[in-house]
């Protein structure tokens, strides 16, 4: 059962990223209870769609839609949505790991030993074929995409879109 998105009284820590599809907040579960969960929440102004982006609002839905269906332990989950007259919000969890490349970057080499390739590419392979078999393409895969869980495992593939791949 997804949970209730209550735009009035999330309260935003920080901004995690911006994109085309709009921006993503580290957001606390309940203002009144600090320390009791946290999620990312992914807010889409219609108002900037506009017609510069006629397939903005189009795509927002389909990214909705599509994480709804996702049940993989390395992808991401749809916990929730909220919408207004003018945004569109949906959450997903938190990877407070950061993403592969800032994980590359903080080692001394920058290098990942062979045992980490094989894990990170493993978990990663996983998850894509479990797209692929659902008929998804995931189009923008690279290490600062890769997000990772605090145990370190792979949980998320940020916040590009998915899309559902032609059938011919």
């Amino acid at each position: 059962m997804p949970m209730e998105v209550d735009l009035d009284r999330a309260r935003a820590l920080r901004v995690l990223g911006r994109g085309a599809m709009g921006t993503v907040f580290l957001v606390e579960a309940d203002p009144a209870r600090p320390g009791c969960g946290r999620y990312a929440l992914k807010v889409f102004d219609k108002r900037s769609a506009g017609p510069t982006k006629p397939d903005a609002d189009r795509r927002a839905r389909w990214e909705v839609t599509l994480l709804s269906r996702l049940a993989h332990p390395y992808l991401p989950s749809l916990l929730g949505s909220a919408e207004t007259p003018d945004l569109l919000a949906w959450a997903v969890p938190y990877c407070p790991g950061g993403d592969l490349n800032e994980l590359r970057y903080s080692l001394a080499d920058r290098v990942f030993s062979p045992a980490a390739i094989r894990f990170y590419i493993a978990e990663t392979v996983s998850a894509l074929a479990d797209l692929h078999a659902s008929g998804i393409v995931y189009r923008d895969l690279k290490p600062e995409n890769v997000l990772l869980r605090a145990d370190g495992h792979v949980n998320n593939f940020g916040v590009a879109l998915v899309e559902m791949r032609k059938q011919f």
